[in-house]
């Protein structure tokens, strides 16, 4: 079985929120790019959603015709609500826009940069 982190799985969001929003459905949609399937992507994907939230690397909200509207509860409260209304769905690839929707925050940008410059490799390795 393929291993795949919540953390691994952040960095991805990360790099797709820094482009657009995205619906909570994008978790999912990583964890199979990741090789992951079923309950195993969903779960890293809603461990991925609850740290980018505890660390305020993006917020949850709702789009609608006027854009990105942020909810008032951010954090474990926003976590919890994206958690029970996915399970409530009862499928593993939730209907993520009508979950929640992410947006990246300036915090969620620098730790991205700082995610990226640790992962390119030293010039010493390249001679």
């Amino acid at each position: 079985m393929k291993v795949v982190d919540a953390d691994q799985l952040l960095t991805d969001l990360l790099e797709e929120l820094s482009v657009d929003w995205c619906d909570v459905g994008w978790a999912y949609g990583l964890g199979v790019d990741r090789g992951l399937s079923g309950a195993p992507a969903r779960d890293t994907g809603l461990g991925a959603i609850r740290l980018g939230l505890l660390d305020e690397l993006f917020v949850a909200g709702d789009v609608d015709f006027e854009g990105f509207t942020a909810w008032t509860e951010q954090g474990v409260a926003a976590a919890e609500r994206i958690r029970a209304l996915w399970l409530a769905q009862g499928s593993m690839n939730p209907d993520g826009p009508n979950i929640a929707w992410l947006a990246i925050t300036d915090r969620g940008r620098a730790a991205l940069a700082r995610r990226q410059a640790s992962a390119e490799p030293s010039p010493e390795c390249d001679q």
